[in-house]
This record gives C-alpha cells, sequence and structure tokens, in this order.
C-alpha cells in the first residue's frame, strides 16, 4: 500500500519549525525536533494497557471467574492480549516499529501487573508465571528477521532483571496521549 495509508497522520503532521514552542496540542516524542510518528502509538497503547493489566481489575478478573466459570480468567486475558501483541505476525517497515513499541507497551505493563504490591497474591503470581514462560519460550524460539530477534532477546533480557530485583522496576515513562 502506498505510505499515506499505512499511516496518515505522517503526512499531516510536520515537524514544528524553529522558534515555535511546543504546545499542548503537540505529541510528545522520542526523536527531538522531528515528528515521532510513533509516539501517538505508543501513547495509545500505554493507555490501552494501563487499563487492561490495572491490579485491581485484575484482581475482580480472578474473583470474577473463581465465582462464575465462564467469565474470563486473567490468564485468558493476558493470553488474548499476548497474541494480538507479541505473537501476531510479524509485519515490515513502519508498521513492524508500531507493532514492536505495542508489544514493548504491553510487556511492561505485564512486569508492573506482576510487581503491583497493592492487587492480590494471585494476580501477582499469574504475571509472573507468565513473564516465565514468555521468556523460556523466546529462549528457544528462532526467526529469520533480525528486527524480531533483536526484540526478541531484548525481551528476555527485561524479564531477567526484572526478577533479579522486582522491586528495582519501575515502568518506562509513559508518553501523554
Amino acid at each position: 500500500p502506498p505510505r499515506s495509508t499505512l499511516f496518515p497522520y505522517t503526512t499531516l503532521f510536520r515537524s514544528r519549525p524553529p522558534g515555535y514552542a511546543r504546545t499542548r496540542e503537540n505529541f510528545r516524542g522520542r526523536t527531538g525536533l522531528t515528528f515521532d510518528a510513533l509516539a501517538p502509538v505508543e501513547a495509545a497503547a500505554n493507555l490501552t494497557f494501563s487499563l487492561l493489566f490495572h491490579g485491581q481489575r485484575a484482581a475482580r478478573l480472578i474473583e470474577q471467574n473463581a465465582r462464575a466459570g465462564d467469565a474470563p480468567s486473567l490468564d485468558a486475558v493476558i493470553e488474548a492480549i499476548l497474541r494480538a501483541t507479541w505473537d501476531a505476525p510479524r509485519r515490515t517497515g513502519l508498521q513492524g516499529e508500531a507493532q514492536r513499541v505495542i508489544d514493548y507497551s504491553a510487556l511492561h505493563h505485564l512486569m508492573g501487573l506482576a510487581a503491583d504490591t497493592q492487587t492480590t497474591a494471585q494476580a501477582r503470581a499469574t504475571a509472573m508465571a507468565t513473564l516465565d514462560r514468555l521468556s523460556r519460550k523466546w529462549k528457544e524460539q528462532a526467526t529469520a528477521d533480525p528486527a524480531f530477534r533483536a526484540q526478541i532477546h531484548y525481551g528476555v533480557e527485561l524479564i531477567a532483571k526484572f526478577r533479579d530485583n522486582p522491586k528495582d522496576f519501575s515502568p518506562r515513562p509513559a508518553l501523554e496521549p
């Protein structure tokens, strides 16, 4: 598809001219002066995953599933998120970079749930068990795509650092929408 149909907003948002300050109408980004096309993706992913991996919500999912077995479990919700992110078919180009931004956001929020001392032990245990399973899976996973190979390697390293000292975990500062 033409570039403009992949991320149509990239043709609409341009860099601020020198001397013009950023305002609340501008997306914050990680690329300095230029428009960061992945910043809106990251902001939306962080907003979404902060709600899906919220400790109180996770505790409610566990309780509701215990009361009514047909209610979705925390495991099922996490697995659905991972199928839609890390396990989804890999894309290339800017879509691939957006996919990686979303994947990392999901991983960081999953680690945040595992470290959340304000939620139930079972919610933390479920998140931790998922992180362990992901790390084992990724260590064994072979891929020809160098970008995905690097992503998996970094994911394994993030989980290992988290496992070594979960109290030191601090989520990456989220970009504001």
